[in-house]
């Protein structure tokens, strides 16, 4: 028996915006970066490099080689990390263009054109002294911060999940772009269910700037209880969280990316949370009596289904005269679901 008058959603309003949750999240603007200029060699070729506080430019000088034509890196949109060798400023990318030859740039950010998969490369910028490289490096370093990309993730693999490669994912899919944007990580597999429930439950979160699982929609629905349920839920419910698809329908992934205007991948996935972009999730609580529990996706409600066979016996009388009894089953299935959609926020997460 279900007592429906204890079956209540209880709704309590987030004071964070709903606006602009990237901004909030980064706090008040930074100052705007210094503009740097200086003559260089990219992949070998003589340029004048320009950083300004979104983009590396650069256009040719040298002879016979096209002097009009620009080539860019937006830093928050196609570079993945970089790191200074010497004189060397070493940027790795991950753009739909060619940014090195003659082909053309990459897509602005939110253009959805998904004609071409994003691609690996590097650019490398050689200075005229070391001292000048770490000053870029550092300038670089600079913007990045402002961007407010992750430094250390913890990673729930659920190996058992879809196709069962939750864990072929994480090592060849997600490491080695995690790796090229020098994040630091700790991963944990799954071993049961609600594992991940209680690896959330537990985990120290102020060693990590978001949780990242690589697993289905239903073991993000376990991080979210798991974190609510905490006695410091509402220091929790603010950290980022982020999902790799590696389950069956991977419903979750597939709304984000279209919401960045990123078309459905394992890579744009991953990228998504390099680039530390967040929006805000809606979650729903319910209780009933003493249970609690939390959706992030869907939420059904019903009863038991109560299925009665019911014999019915009638009589008639057949084609010689003679009368007969039929015997027929009459089933009464009494089952209801009932779909919550567009539901009230109650509280609101980060998600990458």
């Amino acid at each position: 028996h279900i007592d429906t008058s204890q079956l209540k959603l209880v709704r309590l309003v987030s004071s964070q915006s709903m606006a602009d949750p990237q901004a909030e999240a980064r706090g008040p603007p930074e100052p705007r970066a210094e503009t740097l200029v200086e003559l260089v060699r990219v992949n070998g070729s003589a340029a004048e490099a320009t950083l300004s506080s979104a983009e590396l430019a650069w256009r040719t000088t040298g002879a016979g080689r096209d002097s009009g034509g620009r080539r860019k890196l937006e830093l928050e949109s196609d570079v993945l990390g970089f790191q200074v060798e010497g004189r060397s400023l070493k940027l790795a990318t991950f753009t739909r263009g060619d940014v090195t030859g003659a082909g053309r740039p990459p897509s602005p950010v939110g253009c959805g054109g998904g004609a071409e998969d994003r691609k690996r490369g590097e650019v490398a910028v050689e200075m005229e002294s070391e001292e000048a490289a770490e000053r870029w490096g550092h300038a670089i370093r600079d913007r990045f911060a402002s961007l407010g990309r992750p430094k250390r993730l913890f990673f729930i693999v659920n190996p058992y999940g879809g196709k069962r490669g939750g864990r072929k994912i994480f090592q060849t899919e997600v490491l080695p772009l995690i790796d090229a944007a020098h994040i630091h990580y700790t991963m944990q597999e799954t071993n049961y269910r609600l594992h991940a429930q209680e690896i959330a439950g537990s985990l120290d979160l102020k060693k990590y700037d978001g949780i990242v699982c690589v697993s289905g929609d239903g073991i993000l629905v376990e991080v979210v209880n798991g974190l609510l349920q905490r006695d410091d839920w509402d220091k929790a419910i603010k950290v980022p969280l982020g999902i790799i698809p590696a389950g069956t329908g991977n419903g979750m992934v597939q709304g984000l990316l279209h919401s960045a205007g990123e078309p459905f991948s394992m890579s744009n996935a991953v990228f998504a949370i390099i680039r530390g972009h967040r929006r805000a999730l809606d979650v729903t609580s319910v209780v009933q009596g003493k249970t609690r529990f939390f959706s992030v996706m869907m939420l059904t409600w019903g009863m038991h289904c109560i299925s009665l066979m019911l014999p019915f016996f009638q009589t008639t009388v057949d084609n010689t005269g003679h009368p007969s009894q039929s015997f027929f089953c009459h089933s009464i299935v009494l089952w209801q679901y009932i779909y919550f959609t567009n539901l009230k926020m109650i509280y609101e997460l980060q998600v990458w």
